[in-house]
């Protein structure tokens, strides 16, 4: 008799902390409307912003300066630069490119002389 009761109690323990479980996730997890959107909507629009990251005014690619004094350079280079800050899916498969053509295309760069720097135009040229 005395184990029942006891059986029955833990089983009972069980079930309510199951309950107060389930009722504390749903708490957390369920995206409450109690709140004043139009408020919401002006702090985020105050905090939000992008930025652009800042060009150097030097910069070299295989030992040789990269011509930024031309437009057309210059804003492809911060088009690139934009791309890889905020589109990460982009930046993430030229990385696992990276890892899978570096080891091959390191050696024959090396043993032709030709600057490390261009592998990277093999990686980013697949995309």
């Amino acid at each position: 008799m005395k184990k029942n009761l006891n059986n029955f109690i833990f089983k009972s323990l069980i079930v309510f902390a199951s309950v107060l479980g389930i009722i504390f996730i749903s708490k957390f997890f369920i995206f409450s409307d109690n709140y004043d959107k139009e408020d919401f909507a002006n702090e985020f629009s105050k905090r939000y912003a992008i930025y652009s990251l800042e060009i150097p005014e030097n910069i070299e690619f295989a030992g040789e300066p990269v011509p930024l004094e031309f437009f057309d350079v210059k804003e492809g280079l911060d088009n690139e630069l934009i791309i890889n800050t905020y589109l990460q899916s982009n930046t993430i498969m030229i990385i696992k490119r990276m890892e899978r053509f570096f080891p091959i295309i390191e050696p024959i760069l090396k043993r032709n002389n030709i600057p490390d720097d261009f592998k990277y135009v093999a990686v980013i040229e697949r995309i």
